[in-house]
């Protein structure tokens, strides 16, 4: 299960290496700059993945953006909470990419929520790194 860590939502995509295709999920809300908890532990509960990929933001020096700490801060307590281990992606592009892929869709392109689709390509990301 892959996330793009955003203040406003957070992009949620699942799959797997056998697959290899994400399915975009509902992006998760956040309010008052907290996670929808109750929406995270519906969708664990009914994908229970095996592991957990989150996206982080670096600025062009490499060094972690301050979205990018969030994001980190997020996994780690989805690790915790959860006990499932949480690995990260550098998302460089994921937004830009997941903007020119909605774009190229000729129909559903307003259905389309850029957070998962950019979840999707950060799940892409990892899976196309593991052996």
């Amino acid at each position: 299960m892959a996330f793009d860590y955003g203040s406003r939502q957070i992009g949620v995509a699942v799959g797997s290496k056998l697959s290899y295709k994400p399915e975009l999920l509902e992006a998760i809300g956040v309010h008052q700059k907290k996670a929808d908890w109750d929406q995270l532990q519906d969708l664990q509960q009914i994908w229970q993945p095996d592991a957990f990929v989150v996206g982080l933001a670096y600025y062009a020096d490499e060094r972690l953006s301050s979205i990018g700490k969030k994001a980190q801060k997020f996994g780690a307590f989805l690790q915790r909470k959860f006990h499932i281990p949480c690995y990260y992606v550098n998302e460089y592009l994921s937004s830009w990419q997941a903007a020119a892929d909605i774009r190229d869709q000729p129909a559903n392109r307003k259905k389309i929520n850029i957070h998962s689709q950019s979840a999707a390509i950060i799940l892409q990301t990892f899976l196309s790194q593991v052996p």
